[in-house]
């Protein structure tokens, strides 16, 4: 029988961006570096590990414990949490109305899915990573969300080849931060974007680097 994701032991997300609040409105914030959040307070002395080992860090040592380390999907959100969602390449989505969930079409003329104005589109591309820790714990997983299309594509790109070679995706890897540059109306940002290499294959001289970026001088942008 096969383990749904839902019924895993979750320990908590990972994230490099967190929301902060500017002139009374809570805003989504490039932070530059990894961060943990616990399910719950059973679960801090799991934190307060994070803490020690990483704080700061743009590198986590992760470990795959299955095949399909990456989900895909189209997803809206609202107040009240997700409202609709459906696999990436899927023409049937879950809506739900009426607090239960039904069954449509999922089009790309989807007035969720088209763009209005400057605005971004309500229904946006997120990936999920599900991961261990090993070095924070054994018996617990954790997820990293992330609907940054660089980051969806550095590291969907990265399972592709591993499977297309024939390998298998169980094993210790490398979740690492880079910096990438965007141009936005003429001014430039410093974003950072995930990317995923195996344990084996990570050079040394790319963690030093990685460690030693200074992310103060950088200018913030929303983070996705």
């Amino acid at each position: 029988m096969q383990t749904k994701f839902m019924t895993l032991p979750i320990a908590g997300s990972i994230r490099h961006g967190e929301k902060q609040e500017k002139n009374g409105r809570s805003k989504p914030v490039e932070l530059g570096h990894f961060v943990a959040k616990i399910q719950d307070d059973a679960m801090s002395h799991l934190l307060d590990k994070f803490k020690t080992k990483y704080s700061q860090s743009k590198i986590l040592n992760i470990y795959f414990f299955d095949e399909d380390p990456l989900s895909i999907r189209r997803v809206r959100y609202n107040t009240g949490g997700t409202t609709c969602y459906c696999k990436l390449d899927d023409t049937k989505a879950m809506e739900k109305v009426n607090n239960k969930w039904t069954q449509k079409e999922c089009l790309e003329s989807c007035e969720h899915r088209v763009s209005k104005g400057n605005a971004k589109p309500q229904c946006t591309v997120e990936a999920t990573l599900k991961f261990m820790l090993p070095d924070i714990s054994t018996d617990r997983i954790w997820f990293l969300k992330t609907k940054s299309y660089y980051s969806i594509l550095n590291i969907s790109s990265y399972i592709t080849l591993q499977k297309k070679l024939g390998h298998s995706l169980k094993g210790n890897y490398n979740l690492f931060l880079k910096t990438k540059e965007d141009i936005i109306d003429g001014k430039k940002f410093n974003n950072y974007v995930l990317d995923l290499i195996s344990n084996e294959n990570f050079n040394s001289n790319i963690n030093s680097n990685l460690e030693t970026q200074k992310t103060t001088n950088n200018k913030t942008r929303k983070y996705n």
